[in-house]
């Protein structure tokens, strides 16, 4: 979801792409992950899925609070990538209980904000259980300068990187990797690309 500016798209996928070969591709050993499963959270009708996690990984499943867009998904995806999503799961991540020890990679975007910072920090000690040995959680989101801003309109927040930072750490985990989004306009919000495990 976009918000009107889905022609940053194709930038948005491009450093996400880079971002992911250097735990596939060897680049590090210590953090070389599998390329079997990715879970996609907050996946809507699957643009993440289809035009980057599944270029990566041989299957992913998909998660999302909306009924209608993971519905609507299957036919976004088409019949070729439908069939690598073995599950479609429709619940809210506050609630999403993932398998333990099962992803090579929980991708987060643009989704977290949805969460307070209770929940979101008991769900990144779900994802730590949910990752394989060698997985890897990896967050992509806005982040604002200072203060934590909530939007009345679209009930998210906006946090500052520190606050992410801060939750990765009460949930018992590590940063790994982190950079901004680039070649994004300069009136949107920073965006930030967080691995952990």
């Amino acid at each position: 979801m976009l918000g009107g500016y889905e022609y940053v798209s194709k930038a948005d996928i491009e450093q996400s792409s880079h971002f992911l070969n250097y735990f596939l591709a060897g680049v590090n050993d210590a953090h070389r992950i599998d390329n079997k499963l990715a879970l996609d959270c907050g996946a809507g009708i699957g643009r993440v899925t289809k035009h980057l996690l599944l270029n990566h990984f041989e299957q992913c499943e998909m998660v999302d609070v909306t009924e209608s867009f993971i519905l609507k998904a299957k036919e976004y995806l088409g019949d070729v990538d439908a069939k690598r999503v073995p599950r479609f799961h429709v619940t809210g991540l506050q609630s999403f209980e993932p398998d333990e020890n099962k992803y090579d990679c929980i991708w987060m975007q643009w989704v977290l904000g949805y969460l307070d910072d209770k929940d979101l920090v008991e769900f990144f000690r779900r994802c730590k259980r949910a990752l394989k040995p060698r997985g890897v959680c990896v967050l992509k989101e806005n982040v604002s300068q200072r203060e934590p801003e909530f939007d009345a309109v679209d009930s998210s927040y906006t946090r500052p990187r520190q606050a992410y930072l801060n939750a990765i750490h009460k949930a018992g985990m590590m940063l790994i990797r982190d950079e901004k989004q680039k070649k994004f306009p300069t009136e949107l919000y920073e965006v930030r690309i967080m691995a952990f495990s």
